[in-house]
């Protein structure tokens, strides 16, 4: 059980980290590619 619980944290924390990488690299390139005057 403590295990189990201790995997669903970790594939919980991957996915947040993988949500966060993308949506920093999709801010870039909107900053990029549409830049107030």
């Amino acid at each position: 059980m403590h295990f189990f619980i201790f995997f669903f944290r970790f594939d919980y924390q991957k996915k947040t980290y993988l949500l966060i990488n993308e949506y920093q690299s999709w801010k870039m390139t909107k900053d990029q590619s549409g830049k107030p005057a």
